[in-house]
């Protein structure tokens, strides 16, 4: 396609998308379509030379050979095209070079800025690590108070220990007043024994003086036996004799000495009759003496057996009483010195075990809440001063990445500012040269009309003569 001065002049470029500039490929794809057209252009001069010299030449006139030296001009006009192309070229690759600087300058901004954010990550794990060990203070403060509420529980365990002594003391009280009861229940059961073995004397003296009445009713039945007995063998004898003397009668009074015997025989049997008798009651008469003294002698046994009864019974319950006495005192002092001595011990105990976990909670209360201080106090100040660190080091780092961007930011200004002078001393050479090409294509325009226009005159003069 040919180039018009137009084309040359109104010939805009694209921008580069992430540098500044034109595209290179634009600007070498024109560079080369205006040396193909002024090749082209020099090549069709040169046809239109040689055409005009060939008819010059068939008409005798001298070849035109006064634009003959312009063609070393327009090669040296190439020629400094093509270094000026070069140059551009070299003036591209700087700005590359200068924009590849600008992005390393960038890159190293932005390891600067990756540097402050790793600083701000490492400043901010030490915060979280002050953070975990002021949980880990607030934790051993939890333990403190768990050892606290330990130590409350074992005041009350104490107390309970206390309430259970105060028990014990209670205890020792019923059991004090059980032995009491005991001891007159013991008091009473000796009273009851007592009156029974007084009961059993008397009903034992009853029994013997029953026995001894039975026995004396016995002999006296025995003896009332004997006197009957004694009575019937009396009449027994009696009627014998009678019963013989009426036999004697009946035999008509044998010889006297027979009758005096028999006389005497029955004077005999009525003494002995009445011997028997006598005999028979005074029998009598010495087993109801001998049965009032056996009497006399089992109620006197009897009194004296009851007395000593009743006085082994009243000194067995004396000693019983005053055994149970003693030890019931014995008892009673015994639980109340234990009683007095738990009590004392329980009480100093208490008090003591009290104190002692008073003082150890007090302690340990003051020691925790002083480490707890201590500790936040010091995790507060490492914390204020990691983050003021942090944030001088931030700032600093900040700022120095600031004005290390400011100061690429400036030196790429001036960069800037000296490739838009180059470019646009590149756009005032483009411009002269747009111009002057112009011109040269005007001249040499104007000198191929002339040449034509001289030819026409030639030719009409050689007509005309």
């Amino acid at each position: 396609m040919a180039l018009s001065p137009e084309d040359v002049l109104n010939k805009t470029f694209t921008t580069t998308q992430f540098r500044r500039g034109y595209d290179e490929r634009e600007v070498d794809d024109f560079l080369d379509d205006i040396v193909a057209e002024m090749r082209r252009m020099t090549k069709t001069d040169d046809e239109m030379r040689k055409q005009l010299n060939d008819c010059r030449q068939g008409r005798g006139l001298e070849p035109v050979a006064a634009a003959a030296p312009a063609a070393p001009d327009r090669s040296a006009e190439i020629s400094k095209l093509q270094g000026r192309n070069s140059e551009l070229e070299a003036r591209v690759r700087e700005l590359e070079e200068l924009e590849g600087k600008s992005q390393t300058n960038q890159n190293q901004s932005q390891g600067e800025v990756d540097g402050v954010k790793r600083r701000n990550t490492e400043l901010e794990n030490r915060v979280k690590e002050l953070e975990r060990q002021l949980g880990e203070s607030e934790r051993q403060l939890t333990q403190l108070r768990e050892q606290h509420n330990a130590l409350s529980g074992e005041r009350d365990s104490l107390r309970g220990e206390r309430d259970s002594l105060r028990g014990e003391r209670d205890a020792i009280a019923s059991e004090r007043d059980r032995q009491r009861a005991e001891h007159e229940a013991a008091n009473a059961k000796n009273e009851q024994e007592r009156q029974a073995v007084y009961a059993k004397a008397n009903a034992g003296a009853d029994d013997q003086l029953a026995t001894l009445r039975k026995r004396v009713e016995e002999a006296e039945a025995d003896a009332q036996r004997r006197i009957q007995k004694a009575q019937a063998e009396a009449e027994q004898a009696e009627s014998e004799a009678q019963e013989r003397a009426s036999k004697v009668q009946a035999q008509g009074g044998e010889q006297n000495s027979d009758l005096t015997a028999l006389a005497g025989a029955g004077g005999l049997g009525a003494g002995s009759a009445a011997g028997v008798l006598a005999l028979a009651q005074r029998l009598h008469d010495e087993h109801v003496s001998a049965g009032e003294s056996r009497r006399d002698e089992l109620l006197r046994e009897a009194q004296s057996r009851h007395d000593e009864l009743l006085s082994q019974g009243e000194n067995k319950h004396k000693d019983l009483l005053s055994r149970g006495q003693a030890r019931h005192d014995e008892l009673i002092g015994t639980a109340q010195a234990k009683h007095d001595e738990l009590i004392s011990t329980g009480q100093s105990q208490h008090d003591e075990l009290l104190s002692t976990a008073k003082s150890q909670h007090d302690e340990l209360l003051s020691t925790a809440k002083s480490q707890h201080d201590t500790m936040l106090a010091e995790a507060n100040s490492k914390r204020e001063e990691l983050i003021t660190e942090a944030r001088e080091r931030s700032t600093g780092m900040v700022h120095e990445a600031q004005q290390r961007k400011a100061a690429i930011l400036e030196e790429l200004n001036e960069q800037r500012q000296v490739l838009e002078r180059k470019i646009e001393q590149l756009r005032g050479f483009e411009r002269d040269y747009r111009g002057r090409l112009k011109t040269y294509i005007q001249g040499q325009l104007k000198e191929l009309d002339n040449t034509a226009v001289e030819a026409e005159v030639d030719e009409k003069a050689k007509q005309d003569s």
